[in-house]
């Protein structure tokens, strides 16, 4: 009866690829793939306190054109406050594969990677995310959020 009520978070959509660009012009990308889903939440999950994430997101910072040194530094945001059902934006945690623990997501751009400087042939790694759970206030529903993913690069 419990495991067909939920589907924990039911859509986590991304924005990506938006450059800020200082100094010569050159074209930086940021590219994702993958989608994050989460599995059936079962009452192991709540007795853990939280759901990771069945799937993650790849992502590459590449750079188009000349091969001209630039420091790049990505962040990632929340675009709403709260998942639904009132369950907080902070609630959804990520982190880098290989980075220690995970991190709320917040409104906030916070950095995922950088400032980093690179070359060619670029950056790339890969985030994963995990939900809390709290028996007595996340009730079964379908939860959701877009993230965003944003790059500010700087050439010398």
């Amino acid at each position: 009866m419990f495991r067909s009520l939920w589907r924990a978070i039911g859509a986590l959509s991304l924005m990506s690829g938006i450059v800020v660009a200082q100094g010569p012009s050159i074209a930086t990308t940021l590219t994702v793939t993958g989608s994050v889903t989460f599995p059936t939440v079962t009452a192991a999950h709540y007795d853990d306190g939280y759901v990771n994430a069945s799937t993650a997101l790849n992502y590459t910072i590449a750079r188009q054109g000349a091969n001209q040194s630039r420091t790049v530094t990505m962040y990632i945001h929340a675009l709403t406050t709260t998942l639904g059902n009132g369950k907080p934006i902070g609630d959804l945690r990520w982190q880098r594969v290989a980075s220690p623990g995970f991190v709320a997501l917040t409104t906030s751009p916070v950095i995922v990677q950088g400032p980093t400087s690179f070359s060619d042939p670029g950056l790339s790694g890969t985030l994963e995310f995990r939900t809390l759970l709290q028996w007595t206030s996340t009730p079964p529903g379908t939860y959701s959020t877009t993230v965003r993913l944003t790059i500010i690069q700087t050439v010398p």
